[in-house]
């Protein structure tokens, strides 16, 4: 065989752009009555939340990561890490039982109100600066280097206020923070992944459904608010420019922006804007289809 110097191509980089909403997204913009069989239950709903949040591995007001956080095959040669606020968090449960079926660790490193991007924010429901997200945020870009990350799933919710303005993270901000982070990450020999928000419902959901089920009405959220859409625009616009990865959830879960709060059995929102992990592990198999194919092929 002639020998040659042709290197192999790295595969594509995760995209769900060309996805559309799933069928039980599109039949569920139909209904108007609960289910009795609702999951969880809309009593429930509150509870229906990652075990991070129990082992002490979401963290709430801290400068520096927990490096006890290790899950998935702890003798695996492969390591992924999601990193951001609780908009990652919600995805842990898929991540993780993505990463023991296919012998990888996973290293979770979340934090209440800390977005991923270097963005200094005011937090309204501390009333406050979060001063502590910066020095926590380095403390994960090293934490991640001393462990050898291979691939690094980010998201953080877009409603994230900036200190000076207290309005939400500009797309002129993301523009710029968001290609710093990549290209930072990039040359620590990282694979970033964006994991993008989800639809932002009006009210908080169990309590909106509650109130709803004596008049027969269903809620519903929508993607397409001027916030979302300009900042949507700018990941993509990134992510496409730098070879990196985005994975787009509304795409799934949302039909001509209409994004439903209950699809089937499975209620989708365990409060105002996270998804219960009911409705995560559902979306588990979509993941996987986009994930382990990738880095087969690294």
């Amino acid at each position: 065989a002639e020998t040659t110097t042709t290197l192999p191509h790295p595969p594509a980089a995760i995209s769900n752009e060309d996805a559309v909403a799933l069928d039980a997204v599109v039949s569920a913009l139909g209904v108007t009555v609960l289910p009795d069989n609702l999951r969880p239950s809309l009593k429930n709903a509150y509870d229906d939340m990652p075990e991070l949040y129990h082992n002490g591995c979401h963290q709430y007001y801290k400068t520096r990561v927990k490096t006890r956080c290790i899950f998935g095959d702890p003798a695996g040669t492969f390591t992924i890490a999601i990193w951001g606020d609780s908009h990652i968090t919600q995805w842990y449960h898929a991540l993780e039982a993505i990463a023991v079926a296919n012998h990888w660790r996973i290293i979770p490193m979340t934090q209440g109100g800390c977005p991923f991007i270097d963005v200094e924010v005011y937090n309204k429901g501390a009333k406050g600066h979060l001063k502590q997200c910066q020095p926590w945020r380095d403390s994960a870009r090293q934490f991640m280097r001393d462990e050898h990350v291979d691939m690094v799933f980010l998201s953080q919710y877009y409603a994230e206020a900036d200190l000076g303005t207290r309005q939400p993270i500009t797309a002129e901000q993301w523009n710029s923070q968001l290609r710093a982070v990549l290209l930072g990450l990039q040359a620590d020999g990282i694979v970033p992944v964006v994991v993008g928000d989800v639809a932002d419902p009006p009210n908080d959901v169990p309590t909106c459904l509650s109130r709803a089920q004596e008049n027969d009405q269903m809620t519903e959220s929508r993607d397409d608010d001027p916030l979302t859409t300009s900042v949507v625009d700018t990941i993509r616009s990134v992510t496409t420019e730098l070879g990196v990865g985005f994975i787009d959830p509304t795409h799934w879960l949302c039909s001509d922006h209409r994004c439903p709060v209950v699809v089937g059995d499975i209620l989708m929102y365990r409060g105002g804007h996270h998804l219960t992990t009911t409705a995560v592990l559902w979306l588990q198999p979509l993941l996987e289809q986009l994930i382990v194919p990738y880095v087969n092929g690294l």
